[in-house]
């Protein structure tokens, strides 16, 4: 029975060329090939997998990115001009070590 699907699958989804077929079938076929592999990773659970990877990438790009943000702007004094504003729009994340006593 496994195998009769796995037949099925590879004629009907990924035997089919889809570069000269109108454009409802390769609408068609594009949507049965995304759901097939959407069911596969999320029986298989690779899709949790590929998540985290994402967050994980996410991460290590923003952080360089950020630091190189703060870096140019400290060089013209921008860091002092924005300085009330930045503060204004961290205030509700807490009192840091930075904030004055008082």
């Amino acid at each position: 029975m496994r195998q009769q699907l796995q037949e099925l699958e590879d004629h009907y989804i990924w035997g089919v060329d889809c570069r000269s077929a109108p454009a409802r079938q390769q609408i068609g076929v594009g949507i049965a090939r995304y759901l097939l592999l959407l069911i596969r990773d999320l029986l298989t659970g690779e899709l949790h997998l590929r998540a985290m990877s994402l967050v994980h990438t996410t991460l290590l790009s923003i952080a360089p990115l950020l630091g190189l943000s703060f870096s140019i702007l400290e060089g013209p004094d921008v860091q002092n001009q924005l300085g009330d504003s930045l503060q204004a729009a961290l205030a509700p994340l807490g009192r840091g070590r930075g904030s004055e006593s008082g």
